[in-house]
């Protein structure tokens, strides 16, 4: 608070790194007592303040000149409200529901010049503060409704539809006192609060999961903030320092890239599995083509099957992995583009209705003697193990058991290009394999 034209109102002085002062900005339409200020994306300030009598909010946004952008006064609340900004300008205003018997809260968007775009109540949070994550979504905290305590976190889309609530951010614990609220650079969200006789701090990842809650110290946390190292360095009634780990920074592109099981239909890609990796992203493509087919890979394989191709075609493939969900997602670039080409079209055979629900190993290919084929998908079927030449003279037959490896002796064939067909019911699948 100072005293400045219109009496004393809610100020703001800069100062140069020399302490010298540059600029003072008064308030001249009535928000209110100052209770909290931050920078904004846009590298603006939105401030919060609040009558010293009655129950009313007021918010201000200027720029960094001292230039007032907007003023939003005589906003009626019976809790503090709270304010933040988004990297295009906007900016969300939130404060208590002044209705008689509905407990709750008003989440309000302000355009870049203040005018209001959407107002929207939410019933089951009584929120004292508000951030804006680098996806520009704002994320609420505060008690849950009825509002005797805990820590109770809401998040919106830009529209003010609900993404997700949790109720239930403090664990066993009833945080009162909510002091203060961050977000990180994966869109997690920290409370700073206290219990009677503790200090306390809570996480909520982006997803509105629990990360942690804890209690330390004595008094109430005041203030907090994140260290380079990932840590949270927070003070109070006592001053902590709370370990956590680092987020992954990095994601390692996938090596030794291969295909094998070349048919006319299909193609077995393959790569080294990576420890850790949640997904593994292969696109692929006719290399005319400009659009890429999409397939994830759970991160434990390290290979997958690709089915319904043409025959007598080139195709393009690469990969990447994905290493971590919360908050932004963190991907690996993409591998150098692979190429190969489907087998001939004369040597399609009926593999152009084989299923994708059936993924067939045959190796090694080449072959000097023992050919193995096995099935990871067949279920509690069977399936039938036919060989011929290229000239279709049927030469072997077997049988092959759900999940087992079949073993076929082809060490008297000729050296040559043979054709391995499975049939299972209506499925049919050939695979061409070269004896040496």
């Amino acid at each position: 608070m100072g005293s400045g034209p219109g009496g004393f109102v809610t100020k703001v002085k800069k100062f140069d790194s020399n302490g010298n002062s540059l600029w003072n900005y008064f308030d001249n339409a009535g928000i209110g007592a100052a209770q909290n200020f931050k920078f904004t994306p846009d590298s603006n300030l939105v401030i919060v303040s609040r009558s010293i009598f009655g129950s009313i909010n007021g918010y201000a946004k200027i720029d960094r000149n001292g230039n007032n952008i907007w003023s939003f006064a005589g906003v009626n609340s019976l809790t503090a409200g709270d304010i933040s900004g988004d990297a295009l300008g906007n900016t969300f205003l939130v404060h208590g529901i002044y209705q008689s018997g509905v407990t709750g809260s008003t989440l309000k968007k302000l355009s870049p010049n203040g005018a209001l775009l959407w107002s929207k109540d939410f019933t089951n949070l009584l929120a004292f503060r508000v951030e804006t994550g680098s996806d520009n979504n704002p994320v609420m905290s505060g008690y849950p409704v009825p509002g005797s305590g805990g820590a109770a976190f809401l998040k919106t889309d830009p529209n003010g539809n609900q993404l997700w609530f949790n109720a239930d951010a403090d664990s066993i614990y009833n945080f009162l006192s909510h002091a203060m609220m961050r977000t990180d650079a994966q869109n997690n969200i920290y409370l700073a609060a206290g219990i009677m006789t503790n200090m306390g701090m809570c996480k909520v990842n982006s997803n509105g999961t629990n990360a942690w809650a804890i209690v330390f110290g004595t008094g109430y946390s005041q203030a907090f903030t994140l260290g380079t190292d990932n840590h949270v360095y927070v003070t109070g009634g006592a001053t902590a320092k709370l370990v956590q780990p680092s987020p992954p920074v990095s994601c390692n592109l996938p090596v030794n890239l291969s295909v094998s099981n070349i048919t006319a239909t299909s193609a077995r890609v393959n790569w080294t599995a990576i420890p850790g990796v949640i997904r593994y992203h292969v696109f692929y493509k006719k290399s005319n083509e400009t659009t890429w087919t999409k397939k994830y890979i759970n991160g434990s394989k390290s290979f997958t099957v690709l089915n319904n191709l043409e025959c007598g075609r080139q195709y393009k493939w690469k990969i990447r992995t994905l290493c971590d969900t919360v908050g932004p997602d963190i991907i690996s670039a993409f591998s150098p583009v692979q190429s190969f080409n489907t087998l001939s079209c004369r040597l399609a055979d009926d593999s152009q209705n084989a299923q994708a629900a059936y993924d067939f190993q045959v190796y090694p290919n080449p072959v000097h003697d023992i050919l193995k084929v096995r099935s990871s998908d067949l279920s509690d079927e069977t399936a039938e193990v036919h060989i011929y030449n290229l000239m279709g003279i049927h030469i072997y037959s077997g049988i092959i058991y759900s999940n087992r490896e079949f073993a076929v002796d082809v060490s008297a064939l000729q050296s040559g290009v043979y054709q391995l067909k499975i049939t299972s019911g209506t499925m049919n699948k050939c695979v061409r394999f070269v004896k040496q």
